[in-house]
C-alpha cells in the first residue's frame, strides 16, 4: 500500500471508527490488518500471536462483554463473560463455565 493509501485509509477510519473492518477490506482492497493498523490509536492495541492465551486469559476477568466475529457467511454477536480457556492440540478453547 503505498504512504498516500496509507494516509487516506487513517483518515477514514478516524472519521468512521466504528466501521466493519471487513467491509473496508474489501472495499479498498487490502488486508483486515490493514485496517485496523489504520483505526485511531487509542482504540488499537496489536501483540504477537504469542501473546493471545494470555490476553484470553484476561479478558475472561472482565465480566460482560461483547464479542464480535464477522466474516463473509455470517455475523456473530456474544455479550456475556467470555470463560476462561486453554490451548490443546494446536488451538485455544474455551472451557465451560
Amino acid at each position: 500500500m503505498s504512504s498516500t493509501q496509507s494516509a487516506d485509509l487513517k483518515a477514514y477510519m478516524a472519521d468512521n471508527p466504528g466501521a466493519v473492518i471487513e467491509d473496508v477490506a474489501r472495499e479498498r482492497n487490502v488486508t483486515p490488518r490493514a485496517v485496523i493498523e489504520a483505526m485511531p490509536e487509542t482504540m488499537v492495541r496489536i501483540g504477537a500471536g504469542s501473546h493471545f492465551a494470555a490476553a484470553m486469559q484476561d479478558i475472561a476477568q472482565w465480566g460482560e462483554v461483547t464479542l464480535i466475529v464477522h466474516t463473509v457467511d455470517a455475523i456473530f454477536e456474544f455479550t456475556g463473560a467470555i470463560p476462561a480457556g486453554e490451548v490443546g492440540r494446536g488451538y485455544f478453547n474455551l472451557m465451560q463455565p
